[in-house]
Order: structure tokens, then C-alpha cells, then sequence
């Protein structure tokens, strides 16, 4: 008895816990966008904007665990500011371009995921399936549509059929078609619909970080010989060969 108890605590923290977190996006989107419908739940995700979301079945929506999200923005941000901001001052403009252009693309990609639908599978989606109409067809998991359901199972959290790739995640209180993890940095489950997306926010991340360390960096303190990046910048219109000639490597630099 002793541990039921328990763990009817447990579940009702749980709930309390993302009824918390679900009032906090809904408070912050109608302070942002006031003109907005209010938001709702679907399992433990909160859709934010109602009109795409109804619109495409596809964007719009939040995972329960969007305080992760924020510290990932805040993490991509500021260290996009650091490097963005030393790449023009202390290169050129191209490397700084590339910083906002990776910062940009970094971002984009951080939004189709942690705002997509992962896969989420829902008896509304079933039920358009059935009829024919919405994204839902392929979930339709009734006999009358002739497919075989022999690797469908039937999910009695959610009352709907799963497809076999299809699991149910704790933490979303959702069936997920694809489901690969639930990712807290991202707030949200990866599946199916947003896999994609993470794997190219993954591989864009990787790279900005690469070029930020071995370019930005340490670039121009090896290609100056270690004389740091004073030395890398030169002294455009300044130094001279002798001949009259600018110094290549300083007017190079300023551009770079």
C-alpha cells in the first residue's frame, strides 16, 4: 500500500509539474501575442500558436520540457555573440558573415525542431485518417482500411493504434510515430516528422563549432607565426616591403 501511495505522488508531482510548466508557456504567449487563441494541451505539449498549428498539423507546438530549450538558445546565442563579435573586430567581415550565417541557420533549424510535431499520434488524427482527410490517414488503424494490423498495437494510455514503429513517451504523455528519444534539450521528443531537422541542427552545430575554435580563434595566431592577432591584422596602408608596395598579409587580413 505503502508504495502505491507513492506512486500516486509521484504521477500527481508529475502532473502538477507539467500543468505548471504548460501555464507558464500559455501565460508567456498571450503576453506576446495577445491576438493569439489561447493555447491548449495535447498530452503534456502545449500548442502556442493554434492557427498553424490546426492549419499545417505540423508547427506550432512545444514539449513539456521547454525550460531546456531556453537554456539552448541561450547557450547557441551567447556563444554566437562571443565569436560573431571577435570575428569582425579581430579578422574581417567574411569570417564574421559566416558566424551570422551559421548562427542564422543554426537557428532556424533549432525552431523546426523544438516547435514541430515530432510524430504525435492522437484519436483526432486517427479519426481524419479514417475519413480520409488531414495528415492522419497513414495512422488510421481501423479494419475497414484493408491494411494489415498485425504489427499495430493499441496504446491504452492514449486509446489509439500504434504503428510499429511507434512508442508511447512518458514524458510527452504521447504516442510518438518514429520514436527515437525524448530530447530535454530540444523540450521535446524526436520521431518521426522532426528527425530531420535535429540530425541537421546536430551536423550545423558541430560544424560552427569547429570553424569557431580552429578559425576564429586560433586562425590568425597560426597564420601569423604566433605573433597573436595584432600582428595577423598588420598595419594596412601602413607597412611596406621597401618597394612602396602594401603588405599582402596585413591588407588580406583586414578583409578576411
Amino acid at each position: 500500500e505503502v508504495d502505491d501511495d507513492d506512486d500516486d505522488d509521484d504521477a500527481e508531482y508529475g502532473e502538477s509539474k507539467h500543468d505548471h510548466a504548460h501555464q507558464a508557456v500559455c501565460c508567456l504567449s498571450k503576453y506576446c501575442c495577445p491576438c493569439l487563441p489561447p493555447c491548449y494541451k495535447i498530452g503534456n505539449a502545449t500548442v502556442i500558436i493554434p492557427p498553424l498549428y490546426e492549419k499545417t498539423f505540423r508547427y506550432g507546438v512545444i514539449g513539456p520540457h521547454w525550460p531546456g530549450l531556453v537554456f539552448t538558445f541561450g547557450l547557441l546565442w551567447s556563444a554566437s555573440y562571443y565569436y560573431t563579435n571577435h570575428a569582425f573586430t579581430s579578422i574581417g567581415p567574411i569570417s564574421g558573415g559566416i558566424c551570422l550565417a551559421m548562427t542564422t541557420i543554426c537557428t532556424v533549424l533549432l525552431c523546426a525542431v523544438a516547435f514541430g510535431d515530432p510524430g504525435m499520434i492522437t484519436p483526432e488524427g486517427q479519426e481524419r485518417g479514417a475519413h480520409g482527410n488531414g495528415v492522419g490517414g497513414k495512422y488510421a488503424g481501423l479494419p475497414t482500411d484493408g491494411r494489415d494490423l498485425s504489427d499495430w498495437r493499441y496504446c491504452d494510455l492514449c486509446s489509439i493504434y500504434q504503428p510499429p514503429t511507434a512508442a508511447h513517451c512518458p514524458d510527452c504523455n504521447l504516442c510518438i510515430d518514429g520514436y527515437d528519444h525524448h530530447c530535454p534539450w530540444m523540450g521535446t521528443c524526436i520521431g518521426k516528422r522532426n528527425m530531420k531537422a535535429f540530425v541537421s541542427f546536430n551536423l550545423s552545430w558541430m560544424f560552427y563549432l569547429f570553424y569557431a575554435v580552429a578559425w576564429v580563434s586560433f586562425g590568425p595566431m597560426v597564420a601569423s607565426g604566433g605573433r597573436g592577432n595584432a600582428a595577423w591584422q598588420g598595419h594596412a596602408g601602413n607597412s611596406t616591403d621597401g618597394t612602396g608596395d602594401h603588405n599582402i598579409t596585413g591588407n588580406h587580413s583586414m578583409f578576411f
